[in-house]
């Protein structure tokens, strides 16, 4: 739980920056839970099934499709008015 809490709100953050660029500049993202996921399960770095482990018992997405998730999160927040002031009226200005 500590390593979701600091380490995932320490990249969600710094997601923010890098939303539009390729998929291929993500690598050092993704590299956070890569390495974090051995600790979150106790175990070995280089032990098999790191991804399995990653993605169906910790439920972690990848960092592009996290970066997709939180994007989606943020439209549907807007949309039913449950985002902030300013991003609620920044939707009127685009619809």
């Amino acid at each position: 739980m500590l390593v979701n809490a600091f380490v995932f709100n320490q990249v969600d953050y710094k997601m923010q920056s890098i939303g539009k660029t390729p998929k291929g500049c993500h690598g050092q993202f993704q590299q956070v839970p890569n390495a974090a996921a051995p600790i979150s399960i106790n175990s070995l770095k280089y032990d098999q099934g790191l991804t399995y482990a990653r993605k169906h018992e910790l439920q972690w997405l990848d960092i592009h499709e996290r970066i997709q998730f939180r994007t989606a999160v943020t439209v549907h927040c807007c949309l039913n008015g449950l985002a902030s002031v300013y991003l609620s009226e920044l939707r009127c200005t685009f619809s």
